[in-house]
Parts: C-alpha cells; structure tokens; sequence
C-alpha cells in the first residue's frame, strides 16, 4: 500500500461515524458512488484536497463546536479544488485562542493550493497578517486600496488612519503606544449617505470641496489609490 493512502486510511479510521458520513456525502458529490469503508477516493492522489479535510476534521475535532463547524465548511469549500475563496468574517464568532490557528491554516492551505482569497473582515491584524493587498472601505466605497504593508504603514486616508489607530500594540513596540484617532459622531445611514465625500462629517480635514463634490479614486507615488481631495497636501501627510 502506497504510503500516503496508509497515512489517510489510518487517519480516516479516527473519525466518527457522523464525520464518516459527511464524508461519503461529499464523495457523492465528486462522482464517487461506492459504499466502501474506508471510501474508495482515498485511494486517488489527485483528490489531495478531499484528503486534506480527513486530516483536517481529524485533527481539530477536539476543537469547541464553532471552531469544528468553521473546519467542516473550510473542507467542504476545498472539495472543488477553487481558485478563489470568499472568507467574509471567517473568524468573527471564533474564540480568541482559536482564531490563531485558523489564520495559521489559511496561510498554510494557501501555499499549498496556490489559492486566492477575498478575505473581508473588521479584524485588522488578521486582515494584515493574510492579505497582499487591501482595501478600506466606508458606507460601501472604497476609500483606499493598496499594498498591505504600505497601506498600514503610512495610511492615506483620514478614516484609514483612525482605523490604524485602533490596532491594539504593545508599548514596547516602537518605542512607545500609537496616538489614538478618535472620530466625531457616527457612521450615517448607508440609506442616507452624505453629499459630497461620505466621511466628511466625520472628518477633521474636511473643506468645503469635500462636502459638496465626492472624491474619485487617485493614484499616489507608491501606487496605492486613495479617494481624498488632500491627500496629497503636506498637512495631512505631516499628520500621518
């Protein structure tokens, strides 16, 4: 027996019957109709991700049942072998202690697979630590887009910069805390949104331009592309 099949035949034996047949379901899906056990796929190397979810539900299934439920998906979702994969909020209902290891696995999975992801979340350090590139959005457009790093960096946008600054960092981290930007006021209604540049009301740069003529998306020097009547001026660069 290959090597690689003994390894998946023995991990297979440690699932339960309720995983076994989730399995089979999804075998069913692939085309394979035999009713042996273990499952004639495991036999087949060119389903690699339908042997990555025995391996996968294995091994966290000691997990807490969010956190098994989010594997379970995950596993599903690779079936397909996809070039892309929409992760919205994957980690949001997970526990802290957990949402390391799923990050980890993404990672992981996407060196692996060469996979793709839109990955769309509130969690800033997990949005660094997983994309190349990322957009900022407000009220459903975009303010900013670019490359990671020199988006978190050097932010360009006003409300890009008031996000950055929420980022918990420890004092020890560049020499002292990070000034917190606080913003006046409350997002308005996304039934409702402000004439103008949408963030105005909030902003502490915003001029009379910026309440009566919406931003278009500009190119900077870097490549980034922010949506800013002044983000070029060397005030609001100073205040960066």
């Amino acid at each position: 027996v290959d090597p690689d099949v003994a390894y998946f035949r023995t991990r297979y034996n440690l699932l339960s019957d309720t995983q076994k047949r989730l399995l089979a379901d999804l075998g069913r899906v692939c085309g394979f109709r035999g009713t042996s056990d273990p499952p004639a796929w495991l036999d087949h190397h060119e389903l690699a991700a339908m042997r990555d979810f025995v391996v996968l539900t294995v091994t966290f299934s000691a997990c807490a049942v969010l956190a098994h439920g989010f594997y379970v998906v995950l596993a599903r979702a690779l079936i397909t072998e996809p070039a892309l994969l929409v992760c919205d909020e994957p980690i949001s209902a997970l526990d802290v202690s957990i949402q390391a290891q799923v990050v980890n696995l993404l990672l992981d999975l996407q060196e692996r697979l060469g996979i793709a992801y839109l990955f769309i979340s509130h969690d800033l350090k997990a949005v660094r630590q997983v994309s190349h590139d990322t957009a900022v959005m407000y009220l459903g457009r975009i303010v900013e887009q670019g490359e990671t790093e020199a988006l978190f960096a050097t932010p360009a946008h006003p409300y890009t910069r008031a996000l950055v600054s929420a980022i918990p960092t420890p004092s020890f981290v560049g020499g002292g805390k990070r000034e917190r930007i606080l913003l006046p006021g409350e997002p308005p209604s996304p039934v409702n949104v402000p004439p103008g540049c949408a963030f105005h009301p909030r902003c502490p740069f915003a001029t009379a331009r910026c309440r009566g003529e919406a931003p278009s998306l500009t190119t900077l020097p870097d490549g980034r592309q922010v949506a800013c009547h002044r983000a070029d001026e060397p005030a609001l660069k100073a205040a960066a």
